[in-house]
């Protein structure tokens, strides 16, 4: 790669980085959850309770934070799922 390649290459990250950056803020997602690489079925109470198997990805996108699952579409800690 060229040195001029190499700097639009730096300025793409750069650039991705700021909005994903931006995009973390609480005012675009719903109350209680991130901007994140989050997987649903992982993040969810009934995956934790064993009732199903998950093999999707994660993606980004608002989702509960780490160490809160999602229980009636309310991201709570573990200890408050059924």
């Amino acid at each position: 790669m060229t040195s001029r390649q190499l700097l639009v290459l730096g300025l793409v990250f750069a650039i991705s980085f700021a909005i994903i950056g931006k995009l973390d803020a609480t005012s675009v997602c719903p109350s209680g959850k991130i901007f994140r690489c989050a997987n649903d079925c992982r993040d969810s109470c009934e995956y934790r309770s064993g009732n199903i198997i998950c093999t999707m990805d994660c993606v980004f996108k608002c989702a509960c934070p780490p160490d809160t699952y999602l229980q009636d579409n309310t991201c709570v800690p573990a200890s408050q799922c059924r």
